[in-house]
């Protein structure tokens, strides 16, 4: 079962964890209509992330810790507060 969301998280959306942010590189599927889960990172515990065709949401919830750091594709830079939820769209495949 590990393998399967293995390969949802990293595989299909692009997940990766780095120094300068959380990479989120998405594989653009029409056969995968959407995914979503949750993952803790920097301290921060259930950031959800929805994976959409086209679109990427990622809410974070409150909390006094500082932003979470992304990097989504085209080495795009955001940040997101605790208690913010926000979507992107993402370059078609």
């Amino acid at each position: 079962m590990g393998g399967t969301l293995d390969l949802v998280e990293r595989g299909i959306v692009g997940l990766e964890p780095h120094g300068d942010g959380l990479h989120i590189a998405p594989v653009p599927l029409s056969e995968v209509p959407g995914s979503s889960f949750s993952i803790s990172y920097l301290g921060h515990r259930d950031i959800r992330i929805r994976f959409r065709p086209g679109r990427l949401g990622i809410s974070v919830p409150p909390s006094p810790l500082g932003p979470v750091p992304l990097v989504l594709p085209g080495n795009r830079h955001e940040r997101i507060a605790a208690g913010q939820e926000r979507w992107f769209r993402l370059p078609k495949g």
